[in-house]
């Protein structure tokens, strides 16, 4: 009996040492804490993700900025499975994979004649109300970092 709940216990704390976070909720860029590195900073991001692992969608609404006005919606695998998508008629290919309590997703886009690697980490701080986004680009015309921190607007 009692070696039975102590691998009860050691399975229960197993899995919770190994959850994975949600992703899910509505998210708005939070520009003062935010790093845009070299590019000119939006006036607006924001996000709803709906995250039920292993399919990530991310809406993204984003008004100013370098690229403009842009209205994009992006599916994501978890499990390292490809994933496409199309950002303003430009075909990119994803695959996102767990690092821990991180996740990483690594895209290639050719983006106006030109070859882009794009690798996010996304992670969650604050109890889940914060999600960090570091977001390195990297091209022939060189390489830009860039930290993005959107606060949670739902009431998860």
């Amino acid at each position: 009996m009692m070696m039975t709940r102590a691998l009860f216990l050691l399975t229960l704390f197993a899995s919770l040492a190994l959850a994975k976070p949600n992703f899910s909720g509505e998210w708005k860029i939070d520009a003062g804490k935010s790093d845009f590195g070299d590019m000119p900073a939006p006036d607006t991001v924001a996000m709803i993700v709906e995250h039920s692992d292993p399919k990530l969608i991310n809406r993204q609404t984003q008004t100013g900025g370098a690229q403009g006005d842009l209205k994009v919606e992006l599916m994501y695998m978890t499990d390292g499975t490809e994933s496409k998508n199309t950002v303003r008629g430009s075909a990119m290919t994803s695959n996102g994979k767990w690092s821990g309590d991180a996740l990483k997703i690594d895209t290639k886009i050719v983006w106006e004649g030109t070859a882009v690697s794009i690798v996010e980490i996304w992670k969650l701080t604050s109890g889940g109300k914060i999600l960090e986004l570091t977001r390195n680009v990297s091209s022939e015309h060189g390489d830009s970092t860039m930290k993005l921190v959107f606060a949670r607007t739902d009431k998860k």
